[in-house]
């Protein structure tokens, strides 16, 4: 009976930890969750890191060193369109409509290309029907990190990546009338930062409260969906 019970109460305190927290972010009128779970099976809009580039060209058997990871957001996202050449004709248009000075440069003989490198924080927007046609919301892409030109190895500062992710929070509460949003655990892969997964968790939420603290956000309910590595 007392194994029994110890382990009832083992099952109760590990589904507590699984179901996630919810708490009001103070000063705002956000709902910020932390759950364990798939980005792309939850209900909302999705934020997703990508870097500087839009970069389309995933790693593989064929190109074992490549712009994009499989195992990032990014790279899930690219097949979730249907692959490399889908994943740049859907945001080619959305790129193009970007004012001028969102495009840091242009790197003519970078291969694979794309070429336009754009400023940290620059955020362009997608359907959510694009990954099916049942889903609300959109998918808005946030360039968050800079590559390197030969080994395509993604880098970020943490002032950079602060300041990328507060930038792309103000255009998605400017733009997105869902007001609900899923972000993944940003730098703890795609772009590393230094920080360990738990105080990297604090500085996005407490990017996210700022943010939110200053703009006329209603009824927003933002959930951080910590994935399996």
């Amino acid at each position: 009976l007392v194994l029994a019970f110890s382990m009832f109460v083992a099952a109760m305190q590990l589904r507590g930890v699984l179901s996630g927290v919810s708490f009001k972010l103070a000063g705002t009128r956000t709902t910020l969750n932390v759950t364990f779970g798939d980005l792309f099976e939850e209900q909302g809009s999705i934020l997703v890191p990508v870097n500087h580039y839009y970069d389309h060209v995933l790693e593989g058997p064929g190109r074992p060193v490549a712009p994009v990871s499989r195992n990032s957001v990014h790279g899930t996202l690219v097949e979730k369109l249907g692959g490399g050449e889908k994943f740049k004709d859907a945001i080619a248009p959305e790129l193009d409509t970007l004012p001028e000075e969102n495009v840091v440069d242009v790197i003519e003989d970078r291969a694979p290309h794309p070429t336009r490198e754009f400023a940290l924080g620059t955020c362009v927007s997608l359907p959510r029907t694009k990954l099916d046609a049942g889903d609300d919301g959109a998918v808005h892409l946030v360039a968050v990190a800079k590559t390197e030109h030969e080994t395509f190895r993604a880098n970020s500062t943490l002032p950079e990546l602060v300041g990328a992710l507060a930038r792309g929070l103000e255009t998605i509460a400017l733009r997105d009338s869902e007001n609900r949003l899923l972000v993944p655990l940003i730098g703890s892969g795609f772009g590393k930062t230094k920080l360990d997964d738990e105080h990297l968790l604090d500085v996005i939420v407490a990017t996210i409260a700022e943010v939110h603290s200053r703009r006329e956000v209603r009824n927003a309910e933002v959930t951080i969906v910590l994935m399996p590595k």
